[in-house]
């Protein structure tokens, strides 16, 4: 699933070329300070904090003259990015037949064997970056623990399920979009009906995360390891670049893992 390591625009993404114009487009003139904005908001490696998220000001009646955006908006500047996405992606994702057996299959595997050295490493170097972002830390080493479960039982990189997570959800695990996807890894609601669960098992962090990263796996080996078209296929939105580069310089900046 992996390839050659290849620069792009300072960075180096392994095994994947990135579109150029998801991120130019947002540097362009026309964009301005809006630009700048959704910029860093989506794309800065650093932590921020609700006061520092957009350091940018709006003119007044004087060009000498400026004051602080007001906090309303840059919420709404912070959500651009997602509802982009939102708008291109497909109510129909995760409707693959042959999704329900791999699924049913899944939620009857017994628990991961732990290795406690792999767990340590793993640990040491995610838990910091993921304290940034949720301070719950049962929470945390919930998904800690079955993202490395999971990536190893279907050898799936762990960082990119931590970048897709990122991305969905920001690790909240009652998230849901407006196409009713639930939890840490926007699973569909239809899947409960169908599997015999429980529809409160989705936002349950075990059971999410297992099933998103069968759903991942499945795209994956669909198109035969090219990760932005399982990524596009995995938020329904195959064809645009959009969803993918973002998850993958998320992966790049923030959860790249050995």
């Amino acid at each position: 699933m992996t390839g050659p390591v290849r620069p792009w625009r300072g960075r180096m993404i392994t095994g994947t070329t990135i579109n150029p114009m998801t991120l130019l487009e947002l540097e362009s003139p026309a964009f301005g300070r809006l630009g700048a904005a959704i910029r860093q908001g989506s794309f800065n490696e650093k932590p921020r904090t609700e006061s520092d998220c957009c350091p940018c000001q709006f003119d007044t009646a004087s060009p000498q003259t400026t004051q602080p955006m007001p906090a309303t908006l840059r919420h709404i500047l912070r959500l651009l990015p997602l509802l982009f996405l939102s708008l291109g992606a497909h109510a129909d994702q995760q409707r693959d037949p042959a999704l329900g057996p791999l699924l049913q299959k899944a939620l009857h595997d017994g628990k991961c064997f732990e290795d406690k050295f792999d767990r340590a490493v793993w640990f040491a170097a995610m838990e910091p970056r993921l304290k940034r972002i949720l301070k719950n830390e049962a929470e945390r080493t919930l998904i800690l623990e079955q993202v490395q479960c999971e990536a190893k039982r279907l050898q799936l990189p762990p960082a990119l399920v931590m970048a897709v997570i990122d991305v969905e959800s920001r690790f909240d695990r009652w998230a849901t979009s407006s196409a009713g996807a639930v939890g840490l890894m926007q699973v569909m609601p239809f899947w409960p009906k169908q599997l015999g669960m429980k529809n409160s098992q989705l936002v349950e962090i075990p059971h999410n995360i297992r099933m998103g990263c069968t759903i991942l796996k499945y795209y994956l080996e669909r198109e035969r390891g090219d990760y932005s078209r399982a990524l596009a296929r995995y938020n329904g939105s195959l064809g645009r670049r959009n969803y993918s580069d973002l998850v993958l310089v998320r992966l790049a900046n923030r959860w790249q893992y050995k």
